[in-house]
């Protein structure tokens, strides 16, 4: 327990009423939106795109066909790149809506 005229970090504050309000999956989820580029690549993701997160199951929005092709090659990678470099948690399906 802590002093009363001890500073806490605010980086513990905020994870505590995050958690307290039930929050890390937006947070988690924002994330994702903020690192898309970089996990699947630039190129990819201006024809790929993730709109949400619901029941761990994302669901991203492809271009047309020729690019939902592409995305069911790389459905697995993506999802492992989730996973290391998110959570682990967050995702465990990816559903494409062209």
């Amino acid at each position: 327990m802590r002093k009363k005229d001890e500073f806490e970090d605010i980086k513990t504050i905020l994870e505590r009423i995050i958690k307290k309000n039930n929050l890390t999956g937006k947070f988690l989820e924002e994330e994702l939106r903020k690192k898309w580029p970089d996990l699947i690549g630039k190129e990819i993701s201006n024809h790929i795109t993730p709109l949400s997160v619901k029941n761990k199951i994302l669901y991203v929005k492809v271009e047309n066909s020729a690019w939902n092709n592409e995305f069911n090659f790389l459905k697995k990678d993506i999802l492992e790149k989730i996973k290391l470099n998110i959570s682990k948690d967050l995702v465990k399906n990816i559903i494409s809506k062209v």
